[in-house]
């Protein structure tokens, strides 16, 4: 697993870390990534739906504790993956950044958290949207994997990547997209 790092603008110290990393099945648009967070505990700020039976499609995810994947290819489109623990999720692409979002008709992932002391372990698998380029010159996916940590008794988010590209907290600038997946 990769270290992600806090943003450099943050002056707490958080009382967690988090690792990720990501595999691509071979010949398919399925992706694996795990997330892991170790330490203080943290909070879901999602009380409406902590109760569900069943994980749904929802948007703001990033305003509680989450975990999310960015893909990009050659293209300057991209896709973006959220993973909230309660299981709930969200999928967009984009054209460009930040700009004509689309919520893409795909098959809802599959999270599964495991937890052993102080270490919680996230498991996703999802397939990619079909607008994602799979045959592109390079064969390649690059990725930014992401986590938005909220910890117990702190409603101030801590930004974890694998790479911060701007001044500010933002998860969307392709220069921080830094993890490359082949076939």
């Amino acid at each position: 697993m990769l270290g992600l790092t806090l943003h450099p603008s943050e002056t707490r110290t958080p009382r967690h870390r988090v690792r990720a990393n990501a595999k691509r099945v071979v010949n398919s648009e399925l992706i694996t990534l795990g997330f892991e967070v170790e330490g203080a505990s943290f909070v879901n700020l999602f009380p409406e739906t902590e109760n569900s039976v069943e994980a749904m499609r929802s948007d703001n995810l990033w305003k509680s504790t989450c975990f999310e994947c960015f893909i990009g290819t050659a293209s300057k489109s991209y896709s973006e993956w959220n993973f909230s623990p309660n299981g709930n999720w969200a999928a967009y692409t984009f054209a460009d950044y930040r700009s004509e979002m689309k919520r893409p008709d795909v098959t809802a992932p599959t999270i599964e958290a495991h937890q052993i002391g102080e270490r919680t372990r996230f498991s996703i698998d999802f397939t990619a949207p079909a607008s994602t380029d799979f045959q592109n010159e390079q064969n390649r996916l690059i990725l930014s994997l992401t986590a938005v940590i909220i910890e117990s008794n702190d409603p101030n988010p801590f930004y974890w990547a694998l790479a911060h590209s701007g001044k500010k907290p933002d998860f969307h600038l392709r220069e921080s997209f830094t993890l490359e997946l082949g076939f």
